[in-house]
């Protein structure tokens, strides 16, 4: 006969059954040795409150996942302290969201790179004693790298960066190169509408003011079509101008990154290259520049965090990135 659950760990959430003699015991999912008296109290205090939790329906719902993206984003540029407020403000609204809880996480960690962070470990056990049997698999898959680091030595956290770092620019590297038949396309229309636009606006004018003079009639509008189109021409022009130079601007910066001493910069050259990708992926979006603003924040910050004075000195001379630093 099946015995009776009774306990649930307090590092992984798993219950289980325990014997009443068992003093101390290994979670048979997670592995760590835990207290029998405090698995017992962690099961019973959470079958004690789990009618009580408060959840977000209808509007309230919308209003979390708002909050949510919110905190994110601050998470994203490294301002903690606001996306724990906002994490906060989505507590106030839901305590049986696993969501929140990880989110939470992720501020704690300080978006999973403080691996000596123990305040998380409320937040983590919440969000899997809440979530279903998908959420789960999703806390698994977000955690379980963080967690795996943080049983590593200082040396094989070292070879573990060394091979993240390489992992992320070689993944980069083939994004970039993906890219580039596009923007080469891009590129040789951009020349081709700086010739043709003037083009079309000085014929489109000058027949325009000819006809007027010679004929004084409604010929004169023959060369209407010739300044619309010209304006086409410029205004085709003129919005991929910075996407063009956007996009040269990266490929010139995975260049400079190759020159910076990665024994010393290991684990930020991950957060570089991990900021650069998301760059990556909104330019094959399509995405404009100035939608892509809260990225290349992110990546001027974990250039900054960086440190490098080769990478410094291109920053403030690249014609892009020096619109977003100051020396």
């Amino acid at each position: 006969m099946e015995k009776e659950l009774n306990a649930r760990c307090p590092e992984c959430g798993a219950e289980f059954a325990l014997e009443e003699s068992d003093l101390k015991i290994k979670c048979p999912n997670c592995g760590e040795e835990i207290s029998s008296v405090q698995a017992k109290k962690y099961f019973s205090t959470f079958h004690a409150t789990k009618e009580e939790f408060k959840e977000a329906h209808g509007a309230d719902y919308h209003k979390e996942m708002l909050v949510l993206d919110e905190a994110y984003g601050y998470i994203r540029l490294g301002d903690y302290e606001n996306a724990e407020k906002k994490v906060r403000e989505a507590l106030e609204l839901t305590d049986s969201d696993y969501k929140v809880y990880m989110a939470m996480v992720a501020v704690k960690t300080r978006n999973y790179t403080d691996l000596n962070d123990e305040s998380h470990k409320e937040y983590v056990n919440k969000a899997i004693a809440l979530a279903d049997s998908d959420g789960k698999k999703e806390i698994k898959q977000i955690y379980r790298p963080y967690y795996l680091k943080r049983q590593l030595s200082e040396n094989e956290l070292t070879e573990y960066h060394k091979e993240e770092k390489e992992l992320k620019r070689n993944k980069l590297e083939r994004e970039l190169k993906d890219l580039l038949p596009a923007f080469d396309v891009k590129a040789k229309r951009q020349k081709l509408f700086l010739i043709l636009f003037p083009v079309f606006l000085i014929v489109g004018i000058a027949a325009s003011v000819a006809l007027y003079f010679s004929t004084q009639s409604a010929l004169t509008l023959i060369g209407f079509p010739f300044v619309i189109v010209g304006y086409v021409f410029f205004r085709s022009w003129f919005l991929n101008r910075d996407t063009v130079s956007a996009f040269n601007a990266l490929l010139d910066l995975f260049d400079v990154l190759d020159g910076v001493n990665s024994d010393e910069n290991e684990k930020n050259l991950v957060a570089v290259y991990s900021a650069m990708q998301k760059v990556g992926a909104r330019f094959a979006d399509g995405d404009s520049p100035i939608a892509m603003t809260t990225d290349i924040s992110a990546l001027i910050d974990a250039l900054i965090t960086l440190d490098d004075e080769k990478v410094n000195k291109f920053l403030l001379g690249n014609k892009y990135f020096s619109q977003f630093v100051t020396e």
